[in-house]
């Protein structure tokens, strides 16, 4: 007899790597990966909301208007000359944050960083993180919404994902 028929007359499941191990042995594999996939979602959403909510109680767009930026002008010039990597850094990141979340405040952060970093670094900071922060709003939206776009707009996507 070969092999594979003594294995399968054993009473003893057959080892094997498709052979699920650990406490969801019997529980189907899609099912374990359709239930991760929808509390990502649900976190990432959460997440998402808690990021705006908290944008809006406490205020935070009275720091992306000009006049703020004309009051703490100085303040920054000083810190970019002592910090100049960590200050790019900084803005690089509030930046991407503003962009990906869609806030407010990304025409003003823009044309201070034109007036704070210079033409040259400004113009290359700003397209950096812009295009960082609106990939990441269009791979978050594709992640979260993309089912229900499917559903309601399946028939004319039809077209466009062949």
């Amino acid at each position: 007899m070969k092999t594979e028929q003594i294995l399968r007359k054993s009473a003893m499941p057959v080892a094997s790597p498709s052979y699920p191990r650990g406490p969801y042995r019997f529980v189907n594999r899609e099912y374990l990966i359709v239930n991760n996939q929808k509390k990502t979602r649900v976190a990432i959403f959460a997440l998402i909301a808690i990021f705006i909510v908290c944008f809006f109680y406490f205020d935070l767009g009275r720091y992306f208007t000009l006049e703020y930026f004309k009051g703490q002008q100085q303040t920054l010039q000083e810190y970019y000359a002592a910090n100049p990597a960590l200050t790019i850094s900084i803005n690089m990141g509030i930046y991407i944050a503003v962009a990906a979340l869609s806030l407010p405040g990304a025409a003003i952060m823009t044309l201070a960083a034109g007036a704070l970093f210079g033409n040259l670094v400004g113009l290359i900071m700003v397209s950096f993180a812009s295009s960082i922060g609106a990939t990441l709003a269009f791979l978050v939206s594709r992640f979260l919404l993309r089912d229900y776009v499917q559903n309601k707009f399946g028939d004319k996507l039809n077209a466009i994902g062949q």
